[in-house]
């Protein structure tokens, strides 16, 4: 690593700035791959009668089907003609097959995780919300916007809450409405985010492995550079 001690520190800036990028760069790719072979897999097993969601989070059967346009019977006697590409998911037993997630912070940071997640999932993403700890909030006034937050967002399939702190308000009011079905991870990060949106709408959704993607998301990008520069040298 004497060639990178060497360089103006401007160049090392440069160069670690470009790495982390490629970083980003490659995440994004591989999670939007995976995401387009699920929406394949499950457009492929479209059938007739099945009850499905779309984009907008409506809710229908499908009375027809073809290669664009679908028809979905949303009421009694009412059809109507959507985009085939904007059905999100097939839903069984009149449930959705997916966990609903609360993002709880101190301050903004949750909110502006469930912003950031719009630009890989759309503008309006289904049982996704946050909860952020206002200053000079009391812990009993956010553990009831909690509770009603948790409540908007479980269709029956349970909740996670992502949480910013262990042992913060926050996280302590979400570990007092753990039960059966509502579950809490502490130390949430943007890729942990992206990770559970994926996997919550496969066919059974789980948690296995969710802080190990937390943690695999954190990099300290001047070891990574130093790591490479050593499997270049070797």
């Amino acid at each position: 690593m004497e060639w990178f001690s060497a360089l103006p520190d401007w160049i090392k800036f440069v160069l670690i700035l470009a790495v982390f990028f490629v970083i980003y760069l490659i995440y994004m790719v591989l999670n939007y791959n995976r995401v387009k072979k699920q929406v394949l897999a499950m457009q492929n097993s479209l059938k007739i009668g099945d009850t499905v969601m779309t984009q907008s989070g409506l809710y229908g059967m499908l009375v027809s089907l073809d290669k664009s346009t679908a028809r979905l019977k949303i009421a009694d006697n009412l059809v109507i003609l959507i985009d085939r590409f904007s059905i999100k998911n097939v839903v069984k037993g009149g449930k959705r097959r997916m966990k609903g997630i609360v993002l709880v912070s101190h301050g903004d940071m949750a909110k502006g995780m469930v912003h950031s997640a719009s630009f890989f999932y759309g503008d309006e993403i289904p049982q996704l919300d946050f909860c952020g700890l206002r200053q000079g909030q009391s812990p009993e006034e956010f553990a009831e916007q909690l509770k009603e937050t948790i409540g908007r967002v479980d269709t029956g399939d349970g909740v996670v809450v992502l949480a910013d702190l262990f042992g913060g308000t926050p996280c302590n009011q979400a570990i007092l409405c753990m039960n059966d079905t509502t579950e809490c991870i502490a130390g949430m990060n943007f890729p942990m985010l992206l990770e559970l949106l994926s996997d919550r709408e496969s066919e059974v959704p789980g948690l296995e492995g969710l802080a190990e993607k937390g943690k695999s998301g954190i990099y300290d990008v001047k070891e990574f550079l130093a790591a490479s520069a050593d499997e270049e040298d070797d």
